[in-house]
């Protein structure tokens, strides 16, 4: 069966999106593709029976982009000779379809295609209504149950707007239904699936995104994590010892600025523990550390200063 490439990573024609076709529905069937390709064909007429879903994407040499996708044929035919793809790119939806191309292991989707109509378009949103109802259920994350209180004393510790307040405690209690309600909003935060930390990580974005912290990856140039901090506070920290941390992480390093801030302001860098291979830092006045990290302890959230 073929799978489409475009040689540029953009959509050719008009972007679709309805209210069976979309990215959130998509999405669902991508991180489900396994158990889907367990249900096989759909035997009713009024199916457009699916073949495959690629969920990964990737360039082959440097020109030909492979989006996600998925292919389906119109199963009334025993030997279908039209296929029709549904392919993601940067968050756009299109649906081409393609002629005699069965036996094509690569199409170019820059090259000979044809525009779906209405009702092969109906016909595709039924069978991808029939493959949610028919997804397995997913087991429930346990969560954990917090005082909002201590939610809003830590936000406000924090400076952050302490409305914030509900949702994470709604999210950690029970991380798979607030999932299931809220996917639209998570999804703008790149939060695509539950877990049992979700509250945890979408605290971090929420913060990052009020440019109360930064996040480097563990691995990270001395002169990256100097430009987060920099970013962050506004200032201009030096870089002293650059050359002594060519292969420090980059805990090692905010360790190390650390004391540069602390000498110039009355801050000191703080992290948040993600569990991650990343490191979450901020800036929050010498004498409310202890308080910050008290708070987190309550919430199950290890706060902690950089060590070297």
């Amino acid at each position: 069966m073929p799978r489409a490439f475009y040689k540029e990573k953009k959509i050719i024609g008009k972007t679709i999106e309805t209210p069976v076709i979309n990215l959130l529905n998509l999405d669902r069937l991508f991180r489900n593709r396994s158990e889907l390709e367990k249900l096989g064909k759909l035997s009713n007429p009024n199916f457009i029976s699916f073949t495959m879903i690629f969920a990964d994407t990737f360039y082959m040499n440097g020109k030909c982009y492979f989006p996600k996708q998925m292919l389906f044929w119109d199963n009334t035919e025993s030997d279908p000779s039209e296929f029709y793809f549904i392919a993601i790119i940067d968050d756009e939806i299109e649906i081409k379809g393609i002629k005699n191309a069965k036996n094509i292991e690569w199409y170019d989707m820059s090259e000979a295609y044809f525009e779906v109509d209405g009702e092969q378009i109906k016909k595709i949103e039924t069978t991808i209504e029939t493959l949610l109802k028919n997804m397995p259920q997913p087991q429930k994350i346990a969560g954990i149950e917090i005082d909002i209180k201590y939610v809003e004393n830590l936000l406000e510790t924090l400076t952050l707007d302490k409305g914030f307040s509900k949702d994470i405690v709604e999210m950690a209690y029970s991380p798979t239904d607030y999932f299931e309600k809220n996917e639209k909003k998570l999804r703008e935060y790149e939060i695509l699936e539950p877990s049992k930390n979700m509250y945890l990580i979408y605290l971090v974005l929420l913060l990052e995104e009020n440019e109360i912290m930064r996040t480097v990856d563990w691995k990270e140039e001395y002169s990256e994590v100097l430009y987060a901090l920099n970013e962050l506070s506004g200032l201009e920290f030096e870089s002293i010892d650059e050359s002594k941390h060519e292969r420090s992480t980059a805990g090692k390093i905010l360790s190390s600025l650390n004391e540069q801030v602390e000498n110039k302001t009355n801050k000191t860098i703080f992290c948040i523990d993600t569990n991650s291979d990343s490191y979450s830092f901020g800036l929050i006045e010498k004498d409310k550390f202890k308080e910050l990290k008290k708070a987190g302890k309550k919430l199950k959230i290890e706060v902690y200063q950089p060590k070297k």
